[in-house]
């Protein structure tokens, strides 16, 4: 009984973390990324090269771990196909919503599911037509757009719209002592810390 009743002291002393409200940080001359947290909600921002974003959400403590859902559960991805009068060639316009540009790799997906990346494009992206069903873009944050199948055959023009936040579902990161140990975009446990400030 004795045992017992010190394993649940135990476990209530240490097997629950916690981490005060406040704003966690980590930067360099070429990166910047943040949460701020505040009554279980979050603040996160991300600045890298020209691109920067923020994205807000809910967190819960389990353990070691903050556990992050963003408001928004997807991101906005919109493609707009039409056809113009120069059918021998394909046009990728990609903005954002708020009709600024950033540099991004636009993935196309052939017909016989070949890949072609074209790396550090800008604005507009002009090419020889060419038997796509699919593609993709990848931005220098690396920002996964969903693959976005083509509906027309005959469109050769794409205009391409996102938000390129970044969206936390039950996205977990460590706890360690007051510092945060936050994931990549792609799930990977970075080597740095985010620390309170």
């Amino acid at each position: 009984m004795k045992l017992s009743i010190y394993l649940i002291l135990v476990y209530i002393i240490f097997g629950s973390m916690t981490i005060d409200n406040g704003l966690y940080v980590y930067k360099t001359n070429y990166f910047y990324e943040s949460i701020e947290l505040n009554n279980n909600e979050f603040t996160y921002k991300s600045n890298f090269h020209f691109s920067n974003y923020e994205t807000k959400g809910t967190f819960k403590i389990f353990n070691d771990s903050l556990i992050l859902n963003s408001f928004q559960k997807t991101d906005i991805f919109d493609v707009y196909e039409k056809s113009n009068s120069k059918k021998n060639k394909l046009f990728f316009k990609v903005s954002r919503y708020d009709k600024t540009f950033f540099s991004y790799d636009l993935h196309l997906i052939l017909d016989d599911n070949k890949e072609i990346v074209l790396k550090d494009q800008w604005d507009t992206t002009k090419i020889k037509r060419c038997d796509i069903k699919a593609f993709y873009i990848k931005d220098k944050n690396s920002f996964l757009s969903p693959i976005y199948s083509i509906k027309n055959k005959s469109s050769n023009f794409f205009i391409i719209n996102f938000t390129g936040k970044r969206v936390f579902i039950d996205e977990v990161w460590l706890i360690k002592g007051n510092s945060i140990i936050p994931r990549s975009q792609n799930g990977i446990i970075q080597s740095y810390l985010l620390e309170k400030e």
